[in-house]
């Protein structure tokens, strides 16, 4: 075949394909698809799908927003994507970096920044007296594999004087939702393809086509996220890096491995155990009031004794502060107190808490939560004054909707919701509670707007799908 009918052969196919992809665009057909493999139970992938809160990373698989308030402006992070304040580069002189490399668990899930136990081993002194710095290489939902990643990227520049690993465990035992961690990796390696590709309505429309079923979530025969094997060479490789990072003058940094507090007879038990062969390794010793009602993650109480553990391996000064610790005891006592139906005891203990901590975003919610159990009308100011001082998080919107509905101000009601969504897009139950109400005073266009807005973000939403339907 001669050089100029190839030519011609490859010309008149890119000229059909330009006349398909104009066609389909003509059409409407090239819908949007999402064939990101991300396909975990934890919302957190979905989310990163959305681009609220996280964000989808070629290596990582999600990450969180840097720079960002998140999770209805309970969270905020730094340029870098961690929780908590900015990283000076280069270290300041007289510091005590501690790197605490994890998941949820040391992220502060449900908790304030002040009640997670990096925040308390920063009121302790270094072993020469330093001030001492946390840095937090923890992303709710994390496995060991995705840990290790972070820390390989970031771990280099910190200039940690000790690392702290307290990862996997829940997350690497966790059913894999249509692909392991291992699988969804060699998948990730070509999303920047995809990504390309999917600006073309073509492809977008045979990909619709082709593309699978949502996976059954979680299967009926799961594998886990990690097995234990994959979870002792991630461990393993974990501590190489930590003792090890790239590109360090210095000599290595000290190093701290938590074995994961673990409920008795829990499926993530054995990796439990297989952290507990590590030689040297340190076990919190958390009684049962020291979890947070999923039994996973350690309350404040439970923080307050895995920072007494940590603090003589990392050769720390000091004692924690005596009147912190008593507040952490307090704050879970009066958590309890609500879960037993007595409100009345616990706004007592949260009005003092929340009066001495203003701060503290969780202690205004329990606060104002007990308060509206008991008397809506006596909710009402101190639920202003909370979202006064805490405007962008939408649990306090929430209440003090509630509080305003119960004096009758439906329509000031209404405001604070559509507030907390203007400022926080994921707030899917602040979109079910307007799209409802909409719905039930009879703006069926307005609650369908809201539940679309919703499903763009949380397509697996049984109540927007409720509201959706029924409102075509």
């Amino acid at each position: 075949m001669s050089a100029v009918r190839r030519l011609r052969d490859v010309g008149v196919a890119v000229a059909i394909l330009v006349a398909l992809e104009a066609l389909v665009r003509l059409l409407g057909l090239g819908r949007a698809v999402d064939d990101t493999p991300v396909r975990f139970v934890n919302e957190e992938s979905g989310w990163a799908r959305a681009g609220v809160y996280y964000e989808i990373d070629p290596e990582l698989f999600w990450r969180l927003r840097p720079s960002a308030e998140i999770v209805g402006g309970l969270y905020r992070t730094n340029s870098l994507g961690l929780r908590g304040p900015e990283i000076e580069a280069p270290k300041p002189a007289r510091t005590f970096r501690i790197a605490l490399v994890g998941d949820s668990c040391t992220f502060g899930l449900g908790l304030d920044l002040p009640d997670t136990y990096g925040a308390m081993l920063e009121t302790l002194e270094g072993p020469d007296g330093e001030r001492v710095e946390t840095v937090r290489l923890a992303v709710p939902g994390y496995s060991s594999l995705q840990s290790l990643w972070l820390a390989e990227r970031i771990l280099p520049r910190l200039e940690a004087d000790a690392v702290v690993l307290y990862v996997g465990a829940f997350n690497d035992a966790a059913p894999a939702c249509g692909a392991t961690d291992a699988e969804i990796a060699r998948s990730m390696a070509t999303v920047g393809l995809r990504t390309v590709l999917g600006r073309l309505a073509l492809y977008r429309a045979l990909a619709g086509l082709v593309r699978d079923a949502p996976p059954r979530c979680p299967p009926p025969d799961p594998e886990p996220r990690v097995d234990l094997e994959g979870f002792s060479d991630n461990l393993d490789r974990l501590v190489r890096v930590a003792r090890h990072p790239a590109g360090r003058r210095r000599s290595p940094p000290g190093l701290v491995v938590v074995v994961p507090p673990v409920v008795p007879q829990a499926p993530a038990e054995p990796y439990g155990d297989a952290v507990a062969r590590i030689r040297g390794a340190v076990a919190p010793r958390l009684a049962g009031g020291d979890f947070q009602p999923d039994r996973i993650h350690p309350n404040r109480s439970g923080n307050v004794e895995i920072a007494r553990r940590l603090a003589p391996s990392l050769r720390l000064r000091g004692e924690l502060d005596p009147r912190e610790v008593a507040d952490a005891r307090s704050a879970d006592a009066a958590d309890d107190l609500m879960v037993r139906a007595e409100p009345q005891r616990a706004r007592d203990l949260f009005g003092d808490l929340a009066a001495r901590h203003p701060d503290r975003p969780r202690l205004a919610i329990a606060f104002v939560r007990a308060t509206l159990a008991i008397d809506a009308a006596a909710a009402l100011p101190i639920a202003a004054d909370a979202v006064r001082r805490h405007p962008r998080v939408t649990d306090l919107r929430r209440l003090y909707a509630e509080a305003l509905a119960a004096s009758g101000d439906d329509a000031a009601a209404e405001g604070q919701m559509r507030a907390g969504l203007a400022s926080d897009r994921g707030w899917i139950y602040g979109r079910v509670v307007l799209a409802r109400s909409l719905l039930a005073r009879g703006d069926r266009a307005g609650a369908r707007r809201q539940a679309l807005r919703g499903l763009a973000v949380a397509p697996t939403s049984r109540e927007l799908r409720e509201i959706e339907r029924a409102t075509r």
